[in-house]
């Protein structure tokens, strides 16, 4: 959102801030920096990159009653003051930023529906709208899904998969066509944690993802060593998260 060639964390705070933290050399994190205030009818914020086509990072707000809106970047690591309504119907369904999944340039959405653990992908149109939706996979009842990034240096989306009964964490590279080989194991202990990831936040070609221990609200960064090669050991970046 920056430009600085790293990724950023975005979070929402519960008394409706968005906060910004910059990605740094060492794969800490920048002071934080508000950039949106008033945000209490969201339940997520969402950052898949570039929705409009106008080269700046997005972001994607999802209200409490399943709207789904677009939040346009302004550079520097801002976004404008204007919200475009996406669309809507999304109580039920987990929205996952993944970047751009099928190789076309324009970033992706992809989607949980809830009750049946089907995985849909909403192809991005690069115009600030996502084309109909795809089924792409199956079986995610029991599962939290993540976007990643690039993980194996392709250029192509990956997402994360933490299964919720043993914590185990499995990587799932993308292909190219919007869907994703085989799963690979590449981490435990998850139980307790709350994973983001999607973006690299040093700047060395591989993405990397950060965890939140719920227990403690300690924040730890783990360095992508691409691909299935998973992730180098944690190392503690923040607290009061």
């Amino acid at each position: 959102m920056n430009s600085d060639d790293r990724g950023e964390i975005i979070a929402l705070h519960k008394n409706g801030q968005v906060h910004l933290f910059a990605g740094t050399a060492v794969g800490s994190l920048a002071f934080r920096e508000i950039i949106d205030t008033g945000v209490t009818d969201c339940r997520e914020v969402l950052a898949p990159g570039d929705i409009n086509g106008d080269e700046e990072a997005d972001l994607v707000y999802v209200t409490n009653t399943g709207d789904l809106y677009l939040r346009p970047g302004a550079g520097g690591g801002r976004i404008t003051n204007q919200s475009v309504k996406m669309g809507n119907g999304w109580t039920g369904w987990r929205a996952i930023p993944v970047g751009d999944l099928n190789g076309d340039g324009k970033a992706d959405l992809l989607g949980i529906q809830e009750s049946t653990g089907l995985l849909y992908m909403y192809r991005g149109l690069g115009n600030g709208m996502f084309g109909t939706k795809v089924q792409v996979g199956n079986g995610w009842q029991n599962f939290d899904l993540y976007a990643a990034g690039d993980l194996n240096g392709d250029r192509r989306g990956d997402i994360l998969g933490v299964e919720r009964s043993t914590g185990l964490l499995y990587t799932y590279t993308g292909n190219g066509s919007g869907t994703f080989n085989t799963k690979v194991r590449t981490g435990n202990g998850w139980n307790a944690f709350t994973l983001a990831g999607g973006g690299d936040l040093t700047g060395d070609g591989l993405a990397d993802i950060v965890g939140r221990d719920d227990s403690n609200g300690d924040l730890y960064y783990y360095r992508g060593l691409g691909g299935v090669k998973g992730f180098a050991t944690k190392k503690l970046i923040g607290s009061g998260w």
